[in-house]
């Protein structure tokens, strides 16, 4: 983790922007079983991370529809088991990659325990790789779309601008 970024806290409002640590996990989409990274998903655009009990995971339903905007992309990470059966049909269900965080160590470096809240967690990650927003609890689809629009918006004008220096 670099010197200016901070790990979130459960429960606290994070100082924004931070570094976004990198993971690895097995999980699996509609289509494959395989390892997912952070980094796949950084870098254009912006990504969503739902941190979900396993009992929730359906919830996460949302995340699909928050994908049909191009540049938002979306992961759900659980303490789900791997090996266990139904992981086909909540990747089906969620239409997102469901990844397995069984002994929560991920979850603990982005500041949640899965035990502990209700809900779950969401974070909003931009195309630098920084936490720029964090939910937690009860989640509004809508908010979370609203937000992600409004970075992914802010990114093309930063792209634009450093093109527009560049002549």
């Amino acid at each position: 983790m670099s010197e200016n970024s901070r790990r979130p806290r459960l429960d606290d409002k994070p100082d924004l922007p931070t570094d976004a640590p990198e993971f690895a996990a097995p999980g699996t989409n509609v289509f494959e079983r395989r390892v997912y990274r952070l980094q796949e998903y950084t870098g254009d655009g912006v990504t969503i991370v739902a941190f979900v009990p396993a009992g929730s995971i359906r919830k996460a339903r949302f995340l699909a529809w928050l994908t049909l905007t191009n540049g938002i992309d979306a992961l759900v990470v659980s303490n789900y088991r791997p090996s266990a059966p139904e992981r086909a049909e909540m990747a089906t269900e969620v239409r997102v990659p469901v990844l397995a965080d069984a002994d929560g160590s991920i979850a603990r470096t982005y500041g949640f325990d899965y035990s502990r809240t209700a809900g779950g967690r969401i974070l909003l990650i931009d195309s630098t790789n920084r936490i720029r927003q964090v939910w937690t609890g009860q989640i509004d689809p809508t908010d979370v779309h609203r937000a992600a629009k409004r970075h992914l918006d802010r990114s093309v004008e930063l792209i634009l601008d450093s093109a527009t220096d560049d002549r």
